[in-house]
């Protein structure tokens, strides 16, 4: 598609591409983001144009990618992950005022992406916006006095990402023997109960003074389709299947705000794990890991739909109930209230309240915990 701009008296051509390839590198200009968080989109209010997304020109030797996060970073305070919509073709061809001392080239270009946003900090307008919404992506024109079809084709594009990303995750499939066989769609994995990958982080350290092992639990938040609003292993996700092992890490930062590195964790080794529920079987061929410092609950940052609460037990209670020697344990932590700040909790939790991982997984798990942080045979 194509429009013409006015550019200061003339004429610009604009001509959309989608593209998951990037143009000549030292011909963008600018890079753009529609960041969403579920279904909404994100805009920053920016003194001197008002409403608008996310984005800015590039420095000498960024990557676009590079520009892009360092921008919503400044404007809005959020983080994500990164997909490619397209660009823009800024054409000056039939500009008469552009010459080849302006400040653009001949051709340039605007390239656009789309952020999944899985971290929102305080937002503080120490840069160059004063506010952040996130609107339902149907009201953008009433924020964006000139909007046009032009626009409004470019967020489309952008919607229809999400969903198209949604369908192509591919999860690499194996055998009970652990050979891989093939790849399949991640709801085709679930259904038919195929061995899939997955990275678990478990969160534990030993404390000196009290002579025992502290670990963690993500609570779910209510909003999660599967095991809403239940505890669980503190950090976790699916392997792609173009993924390996140590791109895992990544669920570290992306549900509890920590930024932690694949040399800072411990590798238990690999846990099978199996979950039997009516809508679906989940085996998993666990890559399990300990990160086993200790962290305070003030640098948690869970900002997120995925995890609501942090909660932390001893290591020998949470044993004892899985092995049923105790019917509840007392756990502490803290819960997200609905500003989004964090409320201090202790609660007295049963195995129930615990998503329901098979009693074996969390045996081993537990007993490798032991080995690593006390040397326990």
């Amino acid at each position: 598609m194509n429009t013409y701009v006015d550019w200061g008296g003339s004429k610009v051509k604009l001509s959309w591409r989608k593209s998951q390839y990037l143009p000549p590198i030292e011909k963008i200009t600018s890079v753009h983001g529609l960041c969403f968080k579920n279904d909404d989109l994100l805009l920053v209010n920016l003194p001197h144009r008002g409403w608008d997304f996310p984005g800015g020109h590039r420095e000498k030797n960024e990557t676009p990618e590079e520009v892009i996060n360092r921008e919503v970073m400044e404007e809005a305070y959020v983080e994500g992950h990164l997909t490619q919509i397209g660009y823009i073709i800024v054409d000056h061809s039939e500009n008469k005022n552009w010459s080849q001392d302006s400040q653009y080239p001949k051709v340039g270009y605007q390239v656009f992406y789309r952020m999944d946003v899985h971290t929102i900090h305080p937002f503080l307008g120490s840069f160059e916006s004063n506010q952040r919404i996130f609107i339902n992506p149907s009201e953008v024109s009433e924020y964006y006095p000139k909007w046009s079809d032009f626009y409004e084709m470019i967020l489309q594009e952008g919607i229809e990402l999400n969903t198209q990303n949604h369908l192509d995750e591919v999860l690499s499939i194996f055998d009970e023997d652990g050979r891989k066989v093939g790849v399949e769609n991640r709801s085709e994995v679930h259904s038919k109960g195929y061995w899939h990958e997955t990275f678990h982080c478990w969160l534990g350290n030993y404390d000196k003074d009290s002579n025992r092992i502290h670990v963690y639990f993500q609570l779910r938040s209510d909003k999660k389709k599967d095991f809403p609003s239940l505890l669980d292993i503190t950090a976790a996700g699916h392997l792609l299947s173009e993924e390996v092992i140590e791109d895992g890490i990544r669920e570290v930062e992306e549900e509890l705000g920590l930024k932690v590195s694949i040399q800072e964790v411990i590798s238990l080794g690999m846990i099978k794990d199996e979950l039997f529920q009516p809508s679906f079987i989940d085996r998993e061929m666990a890559h399990v890991f300990l990160y086993p410092d200790a962290v305070s609950f003030d640098d948690f940052d869970i900002g997120n739909d995925e995890v609501s609460g942090i909660f932390m037990a001893t290591l020998e209670d949470f044993e004892k109930l899985v092995l049923r020697h105790k019917e509840k344990i007392s756990i502490e932590g803290f819960v997200l209230n609905n500003q989004e700040k964090k409320e201090s909790v202790k609660r007295e939790v049963s195995l129930e309240d615990f998503v329901p991982h098979n009693i074996e997984y969390l045996l081993e798990v537990i007993k490798r915990i032991k080995k690593v942080l006390i040397q326990e045979p």
